[in-house]
């Protein structure tokens, strides 16, 4: 995987920069805890498929949003 798409996700054909661990505020864990699913810290991205972390988008769920289809 190269470094871009770590950085980025395709959703709807266009690419959007992913949002790491703390940075949306109204999302779990944003008191700097590791994140409950993946273990992440603060300011690191989320591990493929994890299920705190958010659509760069529209902020709702990454891996049940509908807007990569």
């Amino acid at each position: 995987m190269g470094e871009l798409e770590k950085l980025t996700v395709v959703l709807g054909g266009r690419q959007y920069k992913r949002i790491k661990h703390g940075e949306y505020p109204h999302g779990p864990n944003q008191a700097g805890a590791p994140c409950h699913d993946c273990g992440v810290g603060a300011g690191e991205y989320h591990t493929p498929g994890c299920d705190v972390e958010r659509c760069p988008r529209c902020h709702g769920q990454l891996i049940t949003c509908p807007c990569g289809e």
